[in-house]
């Protein structure tokens, strides 16, 4: 039953060497299936399709980046594993070498490891579960099965334990006899008690008479509990280490691009990831619908509502795009452009080619605006140009300043001051006339009254901003 324990512990280096390889596997799928995912995204007119490559593109990242982080994890338990069973195999194999050593040519006294089926006769090839001490360790990748014969949340069942001591053991080899009481250089043991072998697989307890006082094989069936061993427990850290490497996941982001996108998109990864942006960007409205509207997105870039991976994973491999191959773009479908690192540049050239054509958009817009503030502005006239007292607001009107306002102002202002000073005079003139009392001065009075009347007429139309020549014509139809 030892040697069953050593042919299962041995296997460990190829199944920890197996899932650690499956995961290098899911996560080059991972980068592959975000490098052209993106590139589909970076390549596509439909706002749907960009949106739905996107979250593909995230989630498939995501994936990698998980699988890489606990990349370094994983391969510490595949390690612990294998060297906890392989620290086992070797003390199993060469104590069963070294009793068979021991044993060799003692005839019919000295055997020390003999056969199951006959202890008469001495263990050799024909016995397979004897034969453990040429176990060698399994490198080649292979996943195990795990059966429940080789471990359980009980501990390892090949090893309930056992009395190794054979009903001729007093008289076959004296490896483990002790002749002596007290210390005596012709035992092997130099004092009585117990000592154990093979990691304390093997326990032996030496008494003063010619054979060992017990010869036992630890039970190991019985060590832990849920999966995990007791405190102290014989062989404990190799039974957690196996159990370790039996929970192991690996592979969870596929084995190939196609495998890698389908799994987050049936998985509800990329259904998640549209429904939190639609809800992050819409309206109250569109909040409260985002699983919908998600589902109805994905939907439609698949073309059907049914096999979401493998349908949305065929419209981005026809997804056409540009391959740049040196200096030169060509027009391919994605499926003809392989390898993350060219999918990643097709990526890159369409993201510059979008950034280029919003500059040359931004600047259109610009240049259209310019245009259109310049033909909505009125051309300034000659007669505009009279609404500018000063020479160089005229100028920045965009007219030629002629002066016309400027000096209509001034000779307004000039004929206030003669009419206001004239009035004066004529105001004087009637009082005396008043005084003298005669009718000549009565009809001069008319006279002056009148002038005065055309003095404030005309004073009135100096007011108003009225033109001389208006304020001459309306005057000139006064009657007095």
């Amino acid at each position: 039953k030892l040697c069953k324990l050593t042919a299962f512990l041995a296997k460990l280096p190829g199944d920890g060497i197996a899932k650690l390889q499956a995961e290098e596997t899911a996560l080059g799928a991972a980068q592959e299936a975000a490098a052209l995912a993106g590139a589909a995204a970076a390549a596509a007119t439909s706002q749907d399709a960009i949106l739905v490559f996107q979250a593909t593109a995230a989630a498939a990242a995501a994936c990698g980046e998980t699988a890489a982080t606990g990349l370094a994890a994983k391969a510490a338990s595949a390690v612990s594993a294998a060297a906890q069973g392989a620290k086992e195999v070797g003390h199993i194999a060469e104590m069963v070498n070294f009793l068979k050593q021991a044993g060799a040519g003692g005839g019919g006294t000295g055997y020390c490891l003999t056969k199951i089926s006959d202890e008469n006769a001495a263990a050799d090839g024909s016995e397979a579960e004897l034969n453990c001490d040429k176990q060698e360790l399994q490198f080649a990748p292979n996943l195990l099965q795990y059966a429940a014969d080789d471990i359980t949340d009980d501990g390892f069942p090949a090893l309930p334990g056992a009395d190794a001591k054979s009903t001729t053991a007093n008289n076959k080899c004296k490896l483990f006899h002790k002749a002596n009481a007290g210390a005596n250089s012709g035992d092997l043991f130099q004092t009585p008690g117990l000592r154990t072998f093979m990691n304390g697989m093997l326990t032996v307890t030496t008494v003063a008479t010619s054979a060992p006082d017990s010869l036992s094989i630890g039970g190991i069936s019985g060590i832990a509990t849920g999966g995990k061993s007791r405190p102290g427990a014989l062989l404990g850290q190799l039974y957690d280490g196996v159990q370790d490497l039996k929970k192991l996941q690996t592979g969870g982001c596929g084995t190939d691009s196609k495998t890698a996108v389908t799994k987050v998109i049936d998985g509800g990864q990329v259904h998640t990831l549209l429904s939190t942006l639609l809800q992050a960007t819409g309206s109250d409205t569109d909040k409260a619908n985002a699983e919908q509207r998600a589902t109805k997105m994905l939907e439609r870039v698949a073309g059907s509502p049914s096999g979401l991976g493998p349908e949305i994973f065929k419209k981005i491999t026809e997804q056409q795009a540009m391959h740049i191959d040196g200096s030169k773009a060509t027009p391919k479908q994605l499926k003809q452009i392989t390898g993350a690192a060219n999918h990643r540049l097709t990526e890159l050239y369409h993201t510059m080619m979008a950034e280029k054509n919003l500059v040359d958009l931004q600047k259109k817009i610009e240049d259209l605006a310019s245009q259109t503030a310049a033909a909505s502005k009125k051309t300034p006239t000659k007669k505009d140009c009279k609404e500018h007292t000063e020479k160089d607001a005229c100028q920045n009107a965009g007219c030629k300043f002629d002066g016309s306002k400027k000096m209509m102002k001034k000779a307004f202002q000039t004929l206030k001051q003669k009419h206001k000073r004239k009035m004066e005079e004529m105001g004087k003139r009637a009082q005396l006339l008043l005084a003298e009392g005669n009718p000549k001065s009565n009809a001069n009075l008319r006279i002056v009254s009148g002038k005065v009347k055309l003095a404030k007429t005309l004073v009135f139309f100096v007011n108003k901003k009225f033109t001389l020549s208006m304020a001459v014509a309306f005057v000139s139809l006064v009657k007095f």
